[in-house]
C-alpha cells in the first residue's frame, strides 16, 4: 500500500473520497438549484433544508451509535456504513425528480438518516485500523485526499451545470456515491472480529495456543 498504509485504511479513505466528491458536485450549487428550479422555493427553503438535515442526523445518530457500541466486532458498523452510503446515493438520484418544496425537505431528512448511519460507523472502523505511530499521517492522508477531490468536483460542477444542466451533477453524484458504497465490500476481509483480530489474519494466520 502507498506510504505503508494498511489496506483497510486505504479502502476506507478511497470510499470517503468518492462519497465526498459525489456531494461536492451537488452541494456547491444546490442553493441555486432550489431557488431557481423549484416552484415556490426561496432562500428560506434552503435554510430549512439544512436545518432538517442536521436535526435528523443529530437525533438519529445517537441511538445508532449506542446500538453499534452494544454489538461486538465490526460487522454491525460495516453494514450500517454500506446502508448509509447507498441511501446517500438514492438521495443524489432523487434530486433529479425533485419538483416541490416538500421533496427538498424529504430528501434533506433522508440524507440526515444516511449520515447518521455512515458517520459513526466510518469513524469507529477507521479509528480501530489506524497504524501505530502513523495516526497523524493516515488522518491527514484522508483529509488531503478529500480536500483535493472536493475542490476539483466543486469546480467541475459549475461547468457541468452550465453546459448540461443540474441533472448532470445529480447523476454524477449518484454514480460516485454508488461506487463508494460498492468499494466498501473490499473492506469485508479486514474487519475485526469479537476478539479484536482482523478476519483475514484469523484465516491466514491462526493464533498458536500456548502450552500450559
Amino acid at each position: 500500500m502507498p506510504f505503508g498504509v494498511s489496506r483497510a485504511i486505504y479502502i476506507l479513505t478511497s470510499a470517503d473520497i468518492l462519497i465526498v466528491s459525489a456531494y461536492s458536485f451537488i452541494m456547491p450549487l444546490f442553493a441555486v438549484f432550489v431557488t431557481g428550479q423549484i416552484v415556490g422555493a426561496g432562500v428560506t427553503t434552503v435554510g430549512f433544508y439544512t436545518a432538517i438535515y442536521w436535526i435528523v442526523k443529530s437525533i438519529v445518530q445517537v441511538p445508532v451509535a449506542w446500538y453499534l457500541d452494544k454489538k461486538e466486532g465490526e460487522l454491525d458498523e460495516f453494514y450500517a456504513l454500506i446502508i448509509g452510503y447507498f441511501i446517500a446515493a438514492l438521495v443524489a438520484f432523487g434530486y433529479v425528480f425533485t419538483s416541490n418544496v416538500w421533496h427538498v425537505y424529504l430528501l434533506g431528512g433522508i440524507l440526515g438518516v444516511a449520515d447518521a448511519l455512515g458517520v459513526p460507523s466510518y469513524l469507529s472502523i477507521f479509528s480501530r485500523h489506524l497504524d501505530k505511530a502513523r495516526e497523524n499521517t493516515e488522518w491527514t492522508m484522508r483529509s488531503v485526499g478529500v480536500g483535493f477531490t472536493a475542490a476539483g468536483a466543486g469546480a467541475l460542477a459549475g461547468i457541468l451545470v452550465e453546459n448540461f444542466g443540474f441533472n448532470s451533477v445529480f447523476m454524477v453524484g449518484g454514480v460516485l456515491s454508488l461506487l463508494s458504497a460498492f468499494s466498501l465490500f473490499f473492506l469485508r476481509p479486514y474487519l475485526k472480529t469479537k476478539d479484536g483480530r482482523s478476519m483475514i489474519y484469523q484465516i491466514s494466520k491462526p493464533p498458536t495456543q500456548k502450552s500450559v
